[in-house]
């Protein structure tokens, strides 16, 4: 991996779990993980999205002062961060209100932010994983095929059902 922060946030229907990776410049990889009782679920009231991902990052900072203490300031502070959510609620319906959300709390994200990107969790999980189906049967439920073409054919997404 590229010398870099990597927050990656799984927001499903009823938790939220958080997993931070410094890739340290010397080579070195440190990781932790939080869980957030909040979610970015599809039953949440579409205008909390920013506040709750705001709550949902807060720990970020401390978190990520705990992995880098022993890097040089100079270093740490000038990594990359990237960040990515992947929330059971990102709809075609919420799609500006993450936006908004990921605008509001960049400011509040230690390090040097190039990129930040959010999807719905199914899709997430389908794109990373090289799959070519995904079956999530957790709160919610949503199933999504990749035809050969690349095409994506989904059933569900509409909370738990």
């Amino acid at each position: 991996m590229t010398p870099g922060i990597y927050v990656g946030v799984d927001s499903g229907g009823t938790l939220t779990n958080v997993d931070i990776v410094v890739q340290a410049p010397d080579g070195h990889e440190r990781r932790t993980s939080y869980e957030a009782s909040e979610c970015l679920s599809g039953a949440l009231e579409h205008s909390l999205i920013p506040k709750v991902l705001g709550r949902i990052l807060a720990r970020l900072p401390m978190e990520l002062e705990d992995l880098t203490s022993d890097l040089e300031p100079v270093n740490s502070e000038k990594l990359p961060t990237y960040v990515w959510v992947g929330a059971a609620g990102y709809t075609s319906w919420t799609r500006d209100e993450f936006t908004t959300a990921l605008l509001d709390i960049r400011p509040t994200i230690p390090g040097e932010v190039v990129a930040m990107g959010a999807a719905n969790d199914a899709v997430t999980l389908l794109l990373a994983s090289d799959a070519n189906g995904i079956v999530i049967a957790g709160t919610g439920s949503n199933v999504i095929l990749q035809s050969k073409d690349g095409t994506l054919h989904q059933a569900g997404g509409h909370d738990w059902v």
